[in-house]
């Protein structure tokens, strides 16, 4: 039993340590397309990657960095400045 319990919350700590920073959700018609910072380690913001989701569920990392704590946040609000520039909305 605690091995159960040590195991899942080993698990649950990695989950969280690989939750979005920040999503935004942009929309183009009926189109949606997602932009997530992900930090990779609990509380910090490097490491990271900027992911980019299209309602099909196809998922790219577009960028990832290993100790800048600002580039993926800079690059990720960058990409959404180039979709409102195509015409899509991205609320920040």
């Amino acid at each position: 039993m605690l091995r159960l319990t040590l195991a899942t919350i080993l698990f649950l700590t990695a989950n969280l340590a690989m939750a979005a920073d920040g999503e935004h959700l942009c929309k183009s018609g009926k189109l949606e397309r997602k932009v997530n910072i992900v930090e990779l380690e609990a509380g910090k913001k490097a490491p990271c990657e900027v992911k980019y989701t299209k309602e099909n569920g196809e998922e790219k990392v577009l960028y990832s960095a290993k100790a800048d704590e600002s580039y993926c946040s800079t690059k990720a609000h960058e990409f959404m400045g180039k979709l409102k520039e195509l015409g899509w909305e991205c609320p920040e």
